[in-house]
């Protein structure tokens, strides 16, 4: 065997796992469930192509986000050329504010 075909056959079953995680409705839910603080609900669809949300929200360093009946259609394949192509964006509401204790722990310091 050659030295080379292991190595090759190891990275081309880790882009297949890779791929296999955006595609799927369930594994697009444990994905988004693997970033710390995004609680999402209601998720349809595939981080891959087209999804919905009912409910998603961010909660980070005092600020808060939260989107209602999120709707996303974009094209991934553009990420390998370093481009974002976003083709429908849409929410029934935005809310942006500022959690009130934590902006109140950092001035007590």
């Amino acid at each position: 065997m050659k030295r080379w075909l292991m190595p090759v056959c190891l990275l081309a079953l880790v882009l297949a796992g890779l791929l296999a995680l955006v595609h799927g409705t369930a594994s697009s839910r444990w994905l988004l469930q693997q970033v710390p603080g995004l609680t999402v609900q209601g998720f349809r669809g595939s981080l891959a192509g087209d999804w919905q949300v009912g409910q998603l929200l961010y909660e980070e360093a005092g600020q808060r986000l939260e989107l209602r009946q999120l709707q996303v259609q974009w094209r991934p394949a553009c990420l390998w050329r370093a481009r974002l192509c976003v083709e429908a964006l849409q929410a029934d509401s935005l809310a942006w504010d500022e959690v009130a204790g934590h902006v109140a722990a950092i001035e007590s310091h």
